[in-house]
């Protein structure tokens, strides 16, 4: 019953150095105890579990438990405290607190507090020396503080205690989707297009590279770390990579791997904390699990592009294919639309629920059907199969209870498994015209008016449809945005349907962080981006003045790796250099009509570099940049430029910038028969991207 007393785990600390030692000394000495059998699945479970359970033990007898006591406020001092002390005997005195002693006492006590909190934040900030202090810095401009959420809304039900909210959160988000909706037989027979090899066979640097060669990942209910899995490497890599091998060979996932610490968070952006929809669910799974699946989720990914596996404009959990490229795709073709006189319609859509509504026997047999070999079908469907999870909402943790469905959020292989199950929407009406990025989709028409664009959308959205009911995927009609491009100011904008629902064209639509509009001025992308970086900038120069804060050194590095980033979002899409094609004559140039957006950034860079060098308001802008060191936002976007021009010639030929910018293959003629019909070469459309 997930509705009983809530659990409250507890957590081990291995931190220092003694911990981290006695540690390494416990695991040497227990290793002699792991089993070496490991040809079946129970097998594989009891070699999992005592590696489990040994790092498990050995962190309890080394390590201490993390309490989560209040800590005191670090600006508080004794003067603080016997002005405290001062206050409340005047006040025992006078309980109204009318008296003028009162009052005054109040004042000094107020007067103290603000005294010793400038006293060390000052301090604080005067003894920032390098940017990784400083970046701490830039983080208290995103810190969500204390807060209390307010009560869950489902169904006209509020639920208002955390233990409730978290059981509403797990039946909303994890158990949308049982295994009714899947179908009987995985196994049924198939005639792949191609047989894709993938060998079982893993090597100790694989296996280490995979498992301790990461970021700080947070562990699961184990509370084994990365830190405490690479210091005893020595001891326990041949098992687990005889683990890892055994259990791809076999097709099995063990079962300590697939026990989940659900941690309830919220999205970004203003949202309405009362939705379910407004929480993401995110797994905490073991980190030496999570090594196995980040080894197969790496190879998965590699195989998929290199056997074109996934439609080429699909990405979200392969190398080399980001979210600005398919953006950069996208509006190289509305530009070659523009250029032969036509319209586009572009329609936006996301697949409801994701990762969470994704079936175990629909995801083996789309392996099997794509051509993956049964021992990998077979180890996605024990990857799946049999999970358990619980919920962590704020300080409450249900009890674990199974879950029948679902990818878990946070295990590196849930993204690049998705796409593959979600592959199929792409190869659906016209191939070129669809665009993913993991569960947000575009779908692009272009032709000679938009009632004709809106129809070919309109009729995109039900192939769509259709498909998702038949393979148990939704799409969010709420989600659905449309827009119409067009180099003239168009009559009509007619809507788009998305089942019963019209959905009308917006004045602006943001796809993967960029913001476009109709005629691709990308006026709106570079303000929305140019003011969050000038709020990091107001951020830093905030802790800047002419006597007190950190070294300029150290700001300069922040500027660069907080500011600049931000500010340059993006410009791969819509920068194209110091002169543009002209739309009535591709194949010639003429200056690009960008400098009131160049004008946009600067204003935002020229705070950064005020926070930088605290100068004077009439400073010359040149001076700013010569004692800055940062160079002006054209040198900026011409370097971006530069580096988005060398990485083009890395890609490989499937991908969606190589395609686009791959010069045209001329036939080949005889030359007499080529000098006699006068044949002309072709020459391509020019874009922003060509």
């Amino acid at each position: 019953d997930v509705r009983s007393t809530p659990v409250q785990p507890g957590k081990i600390r291995v931190t220092t150095e003694d911990e981290l030692k006695r540690f390494v000394e416990i695991v040497e000495l227990g290793a002699t105890g792991i089993p070496l059998t490991d040809s079946t699945p129970e097998e594989l479970d009891e070699l999992a579990s005592s590696l489990v359970s040994l790092l498990t033990s050995a962190a309890k007898a080394s390590g201490r438990p993390a309490r989560k006591d209040g800590r005191p406020a670090p600006w508080w001092t004794e003067e603080c405290a016997d002005a405290a002390a001062a206050f409340r005997a005047i006040r025992r005195s006078y309980p109204l607190g009318f008296n003028q002693d009162v009052q005054i006492a109040k004042r000094g006590f107020h007067r103290v507090v603000r005294r010793a909190k400038r006293r060390y934040w000052r301090n604080l900030i005067d003894g920032f020396s390098s940017s990784s202090d400083v970046f701490k810095a830039v983080r208290w401009l995103k810190s969500p503080g204390a807060f209390q959420p307010p009560p869950l809304q489902i169904d006209n039900v509020v639920y208002e205690s955390q233990m409730d909210k978290a059981n509403a959160l797990r039946q909303a988000t994890l158990e949308r989707r049982t295994a009714e909706d899947d179908i009987a037989n995985a196994w049924t027979p198939v005639f792949p297009p191609r047989s894709i090899p993938f060998s079982p066979e893993i090597s100790l640097e694989e296996a280490q590279y995979a498992t301790c060669h990461t970021g700080n990942t947070s562990p699961g209910s184990d509370n084994i770390t990365v830190k405490l899995l690479e210091a005893v490497w020595h001891t326990i890599g041949t098992h687990v990579r005889r683990l890892f091998e055994r259990c791809l060979t076999i097709g099995h996932h063990p079962k300590p791997f697939r026990e989940a610490e659900v941690v309830m968070i919220t999205k970004p952006g203003r949202r309405d904390l009362t939705e379910p929809r407004a929480w993401r669910p995110i797994s905490l799974l073991s980190c030496l699990g999570k090594g196995l699946e980040r080894l197969i989720a790496r190879r998965l990914a590699w195989a998929a592009v290199h056997y074109s596996v996934l439609h080429p404009q699909q990405a979200g959990a392969l190398p080399k294919r980001s979210a600005t490229d398919l953006v950069t795709a996208l509006v190289h073709d509305i530009e070659e639309a523009f250029a032969r006189k036509k319209v586009a319609t572009i329609v936006t859509m996301d697949v409801q629920g994701a990762f969470d509504t994704v079936m175990r026997n629909r995801l083996i047999l789309r392996l099997r059907e794509q051509g993956w070999p049964n021992h990998l079908a077979r180890w996605a469907g024990s990857f799946m199969g049999g999970r358990s999870a619980r919920v962590r909402y704020q300080d409450t943790v249900t009890p674990s209870s199974p879950l029948q469905c679902g990818l878990p959020q946070g295990s590196p292989v849930s993204p690049i498994l998705f796409l593959l199950y979600t592959e199929p929407i792409y190869r659906l009406g016209n191939p070129q015209g669809r665009f993913g990025y993991a569960d947000d989709t575009a779908i692009l028409s272009i032709g000679d008016t938009v009632d004709e664009t809106s129809a070919m959308a309109s009729s995109s959205i039900a192939e769509m449809v259709r498909w998702g009911a038949e393979n148990g995927v939704s799409f969010d009609t709420k989600k659905t945005e449309v827009m119409h491009f067009s180099r003239s100011k168009l009559r009509t904008a007619p809507a788009v349907r998305h089942g019963d629902v019209e959905k009308y064209p917006e004045p602006a639509l943001r796809w993967l962080g960029i913001w476009l509009d109709s005629r691709l001025s990308f006026r709106l992308h570079v303000e929305k981006w140019a003011a969050k970086a000038k709020a990091v900038a107001y951020h830093l120069r905030g802790l800047n003045n002419t006597v007190h804060g950190p070294l300029p050194s150290a700001v300069r590095g922040a500027v660069r790796a907080c500011v600049e980033p931000v500010l340059l979002h993006g410009s791969e899409a819509w920068y194209p250099g110091k002169t543009r094609p002209r739309w009535t004559h591709p194949t010639k140039d003429l200056p690009s009509s960008n400098q009131h957006l160049v004008q946009i950034m600067t204003k935002a860079m020229k705070q950064a570099m005020k926070a930088i060098l605290p100068v004077w308001k009439t400073t010359p802008i040149t001076v700013l940049h010569r004692e800055s060191g940062i160079p002006p936002v054209d040198q900026l976007l011409d370097a971006r430029r530069l580096r988005f021009s060398a990485r083009l010639k890395s890609l490989d030929e499937a991908h969606p910038l190589a395609i686009r910018t791959r010069p045209p293959r001329q036939p080949t003629y005889h030359d007499l028969i080529k000098r006699r019909y006068q044949i002309q070469a072709e020459s391509s459309f020019r874009t922003r991207l060509r």
